[in-house]
Formats: C-alpha cells, structure tokens, sequence
C-alpha cells in the first residue's frame, strides 16, 4: 500500500505538508545579509573615493569610480532597504503579495534614477 495515496498507517509518521527546502536558512535572510556586507563595503569605496578626490589624490580613478559605482550603489541600497522592509512585514513567513508590494516600488525607484542616469536630457551641457 502506497502511504501517499492511502495516508499513514498505525504507527508511520505523517510526511511534511511542505516539501523540504535546500536552502538551510530562507532566501530573504541570505540575500539580506549579503545586500547589507555588499552595501557596506562599497558605501565604505565611496567615502575613500570622496576624500581622495577631495584631497587630490589618487588621479581620476576616484572620479571614475564615483561615476561608474552610483548605480551599483543604489540597487544594493534599495535591495538591502526594501528586503530589511519585507523581512520587518512578513514575520519569516514568505509572502508573495508582500514581495510585490515592497518590491515594485524599490524597483520603479531604481528604473527613474538609471533613466535620469542614462538620459540625455538631464546630462550637463558639453
């Protein structure tokens, strides 16, 4: 007798309603974790890079990195914030209507700034 077609028989155990997962921690927490050191350590690039470029030091590679690392720098700001609201919500029960709802406007947040980014228009002068 198949016991997950007929249920349990006296004396098995029941199988988890859930499936197992791989994961040994839940992913909101590991992507968390890792957006929070990523943020950290290149927040920390820039603030070197300013007080290089401050101080006349190191050529153009501060500016260049100043320049290139904006955007890099707001997504992991957005996801390390919008996943610490997620994480503050959900009670460490994955919620998909949540995710969606704290994810969508972090996202629409970052697509404003690459276009004012990218956009010829907001560019300076030449």
């Amino acid at each position: 007798m198949n016991p997950h077609l007929h249920g349990p028989s006296v004396g098995e155990e029941r199988l988890p309603s859930r499936p197992f997962s791989v994961y040994p921690v839940p992913v909101s927490r590991y992507l968390h974790t890792l957006s929070a050191a990523l943020f950290y350590l290149m927040g920390s690039s820039f603030f070197v890079a300013y007080v290089l470029l401050r101080n006349d030091l190191g050529g153009t590679a501060p500016g260049l990195w100043m320049n290139v690392g904006d955007l890099p720098l707001l997504a992991l700001g957005l996801l390390y914030g919008g996943l610490s609201i997620y994480r503050s919500l959900s009670d460490d029960h994955p919620s998909r209507p949540l995710a969606w709802g704290v994810g969508l406007p972090f996202f629409l947040l970052f697509f404003l700034a690459a276009l004012a980014n990218f956009w010829p228009v907001f560019s300076p002068a030449a």
